[in-house]
């Protein structure tokens, strides 16, 4: 009977653990979306060039900031872009 209990509680603390795991992955996947990233990191990232993402900031169908004197990206702003 003991190690039933035991057996249980190691299988439900294992499954909570997995739960865990799981809500801290989908916390930093949303925070590395909401980073800042320069036009060569948003380049690599979408496989576009300079220009393109220039023209669709110019355009104003894409949002960057131009704070910093610099063009600025989320992920999330690119991916949100390029899904339409």
């Amino acid at each position: 009977l003991i190690s039933n209990k035991s057996n249980y509680r190691s299988k439900y603390m294992t499954t909570e653990i997995i739960d865990i795991i799981e809500e801290v992955k989908a916390v930093n996947k949303l925070e590395s979306k909401n980073k800042w990233i320069g036009i060569n990191q948003a380049c690599d990232y979408t496989s576009l060039s300079h220009s393109t993402l220039r023209r669709a900031v110019k355009m104003g169908v894409l949002n960057a900031s131009k704070r910093t004197g610099k063009i600025l990206f989320t992920k999330l702003n690119l991916d949100r872009w390029l899904n339409g």
